[in-house]
């Protein structure tokens, strides 16, 4: 079994992720440090990324940049890719922190 590389626990996250100029990708799960993304295409790596998406039961959307840390064929279809947070407002990465602490403690 591989080592286990992340830094902070993720919660799953099925949410409709605008990632630049009205590109659209879904949310697979998301960190305190950052979110994992599927699209159609493959992302570059260490793209910079201008992220726009709601967590659940919130109503403003949280918009920061991120950077595309790594990218794979995740189907016949499909990619995913690791966004790292790039710029993001504490007050952002604190309702994510909750939203993850929530979603793992159910």
């Amino acid at each position: 079994m591989g080592e286990e590389k992340r830094r902070a626990p993720r919660a799953p996250l099925d949410v409709r992720v605008n990632f630049s100029f009205n590109a659209f990708a879904y949310a697979k799960d998301i960190s305190e440090g950052g979110i994992c993304l599927i699209t159609e295409s493959a992302l570059e790596m260490n793209q910079i990324l201008n992220l726009s998406f709601l967590l659940p039961e919130r109503e403003a959307a949280l918009q920061c940049f991120g950077k595309v840390t790594w990218s794979r064929q995740a189907t016949e279809h499909f990619h995913e890719s690791g966004i790292s947070f790039w710029d993001i407002k504490d007050s952002d990465r604190a309702a994510i922190g909750d939203y993850v602490r929530s979603a793992v403690s159910v």
